[in-house]
């Protein structure tokens, strides 16, 4: 995510949603139920409110991320070892990101929310 000078919020569309998330996440996301994903998605609807109303520009400089998608992998690196249900495992993912590329993550998750819904591509059933 960047500012630009009147202090906008920028991210950067992924043409893969899935590229965000660590593999072992990407499968457990992809595997869930849909009970699982709709319980994500308000999980999800609530971590967007609270970014974007908290958004702030002089928080982190960020005019080396103009035009920077977020590193591939970066939602989901697992620090515990312990195995947790997707919606837990997803929002403590989504948390740990850093602030600069938390908004990257949490609209990544919405497209892939969105295609899995739609019922898409089946191209996010063998992780990378």
């Amino acid at each position: 995510m960047w500012f630009d000078v009147e202090g906008v919020a920028h991210t950067v569309a992924l043409p893969d949603p899935g590229w965000a998330f660590e593999p072992g996440l990407l499968a457990a996301l992809t595997s869930a139920e849909p009970e699982e994903r709709a319980r994500l998605r308000k999980v999800l609807d609530a971590l967007l409110v609270d970014a974007y109303e908290n958004l702030d520009p002089d928080r982190v400089p960020t005019a080396h991320l103009v035009e920077d998608a977020i590193p591939e992998g970066k939602v989901g690196e697992d620090r515990t070892g312990e195995p947790l249900p997707v919606v837990e495992r997803t929002s403590g993912a989504l948390l740990a990101v850093p602030y600069e590329f938390r908004l990257d993550g949490l609209v990544a998750l919405e497209d892939l929310l969105d295609e899995l819904d739609e019922g898409g591509p089946d191209v996010y059933s063998e992780p990378a």
